[in-house]
């Protein structure tokens, strides 16, 4: 059995608040809410696909908000 690799698919920014909603719904426990800037890999499928919007793919997510695990989450912190 493989096991899974991990890649980074998109480049974008965290938006968390404490009581946080997504689409006027609660975040899932152990996700954040982002925002998508940069589709490295445009067809990697959304860990929360959209049904309503249509949105399943990384893609089709550039310049919204959507649910990301946070175990997937990797910050980059630069002080400017």
């Amino acid at each position: 059995m493989m096991s899974p690799t991990h890649r980074i698919v998109t480049k974008g920014m965290v938006h968390n608040i404490l009581g946080d909603k997504l689409h006027h719904k609660p975040l899932p426990d152990g996700y954040l809410k982002v925002s998508i800037d940069i589709a490295l890999e445009q067809d990697a499928v959304l860990p929360i696909p959209d049904d309503v919007a249509d949105i399943r793919l990384v893609r089709d997510a550039i310049g919204t908000y959507v649910a990301w695990q946070r175990n997937l989450v990797s910050l980059n912190l630069q002080v400017k």
